[in-house]
């Protein structure tokens, strides 16, 4: 939230020490499935402090990215 309210977004990652490409590439992957979710008429909602859901989903994606790294570091 706070990257999309920045006026000045590299300016804000740089001073917050993250990465302004993917921070960038997040935020338009959000408006696609926000997009995708009014088109089909869902209920769009936050899911709050109930993180569990959404890490499951992230480990699941980025799974075999994990195993790269940790191949590599080895």
């Amino acid at each position: 939230k706070a990257f999309c309210k920045a006026p000045l977004k590299k300016q804000w990652c740089r001073e917050n020490y993250l990465n302004h490409k993917n921070l960038t590439y997040a935020y338009e992957i959000r408006l696609q499935l926000l997009g995708v979710c009014q088109r089909l008429n869902m209920s769009i909602s936050s899911c709050g402090t109930a993180l569990d859901q959404l890490l499951k989903c992230l480990l699941s994606g980025l799974f075999t990215n994990c195993a790269w790294a940790r191949t590599g570091a080895g």
